[in-house]
């Protein structure tokens, strides 16, 4: 995050490079005294596996792009949704770019990584880590289009309604460690997790992202710290709760079934990504005693399945979506 004016670089032989950040400000000491400090390099074969403590539930709300100079950061204003980490809620604050990747795993560095930062009540912080690797262009950036990059300065540049719900998505595999902001005052406390399987982002994306700020800060990110001990668990999101947005999962409450006629009724935007998983909330509206519904069709078809039929020699296969 924007650390203020104090200057300081990520080139190692500049007087004020990563090494140098501790000494810069004696607000920043913790970059060379602390002993959490990120990021790191996450080896996973020595995670150690923990139950899943994470819930996501993103929503669309207004945001603005700003050039901090060192980094492009997306910033929310009103309510963006955000996460359960161990039983506390956090809000979605902002996110930011950082090319390349800043964490590693198993010493692998992707070539770029995207940090959803979210606060809680009592301020603490709490991180999302997105690695990138390119192939097929980023829809999340391709949605800002390229004018919205093009002189952007720290005056910000309007975005409409966007939602991190798409991008935060996708992986079934997390990381999880505790830490510290990865630029000055690289303050501790922060609760890490960081998704095993990379999205694609374009050469292109790449560029515009570079491009965007300062000569200097075409490569941001901060060297791999020591672990000092720490611990790295891991944990599978097998219930797709990770990638389900709020407001995907209350598109049709009930009151869009009563009353419901042959003209139909409007749902706004709808994914049907959540629907693969197994969503609890969305299976609740098809069972137990409210049947919603059943009984928004006629009483006939209250039980409208077909029996089943004869294969007559056709064969059935199957597969597994090991990713």
């Amino acid at each position: 995050m924007h650390s203020g004016d104090h200057e300081f670089s990520y080139e190692d032989a500049s007087t004020s490079g990563p090494k140098k950040w501790g000494s810069l400000s004696a607000d920043w000491k913790s970059c060379s005294a602390g002993k959490s400090q990120s990021p790191v390099n996450i080896n996973s074969r020595k995670a150690k596996d923990q139950p899943n403590d994470l819930k996501m539930a993103y929503k669309e709300a207004p945001a603005t792009l700003f050039n901090k100079g060192h980094n492009l950061v997306v910033q929310w204003q009103g309510d963006a949704g955000g996460i359960e980490v161990n039983g506390s809620t956090y809000k979605l604050v902002q996110c930011h770019w950082h090319t390349p990747s800043e964490h590693t795993i198993d010493e692998k560095r992707y070539d770029a990584e995207l940090h959803f930062v979210h606060s809680n009540d009592q301020k603490q912080l709490a991180v999302i880590g997105v690695l990138f690797e390119v192939g097929e262009t980023d829809p999340f950036i391709e949605k800002m289009t390229e004018s919205k990059f093009k002189g952007l300065d720290a005056d910000g540049s309007d975005l409409g309604k966007v939602s991190a719900s798409s991008t935060t998505s996708g992986s079934k595999r997390y990381f999880r460690y505790g830490g510290s902001l990865t630029t000055p005052p690289c303050s501790e406390g922060v609760t890490w997790t960081v998704a095993a399987k990379a999205k694609t982002i374009s050469k292109d994306q790449i560029k515009l992202l570079q491009g965007a700020v300062d000569h200097e800060f075409h490569e941001n990110a901060r060297p791999v710290q020591e672990l000092n001990g720490r611990t790295v668990t891991q944990f599978e999101d097998k219930e797709g709760t990770g990638g389900h947005s709020g407001t995907e999962s209350s598109s049709m409450t009930e009151s869009k079934f009563k009353g419901l006629d042959a003209d139909g009724s409007d749902l706004g935007k709808v994914s049907t990504t959540s629907g693969s998983k197994s969503c609890s909330k969305c299976q609740n509206n098809f069972k137990g005693p409210n049947q919603t519904a059943a009984r928004a069709v006629d009483h006939e078809f209250h039980e409208n399945a077909r029996p089943v039929q004869e294969l007559n020699g056709r064969t059935v296969t199957q597969f597994e979506d090991k990713e």
